[in-house]
């Protein structure tokens, strides 16, 4: 799966999916069912989604740079 298949997938599921999620909620829930690794690097850092309504594009490109 590349980095553009993967931004697909979640677009894909949201909201359907995740109706009572965030966006950035669902989108970091999505990273690190199919990159961990990936979603480690993000968790706690000013980069992290989770608690956002939106994924920022310095997020996307730095997930997408270290795919």
């Amino acid at each position: 799966m590349t980095f553009a298949e993967f931004q697909e997938f979640v677009d894909r599921g949201y909201p359907a999916v995740s109706e009572h999620q965030r966006y950035g909620q669902h989108w970091f829930n999505m990273l690190n069912e199919v990159h961990s690794v990936a979603a480690g690097m993000l968790r706690a850092t000013r980069l992290d989604p989770f608690y956002r309504d939106h994924v920022s594009d310095e997020t996307k490109n730095f997930i997408a740079s270290i795919w």
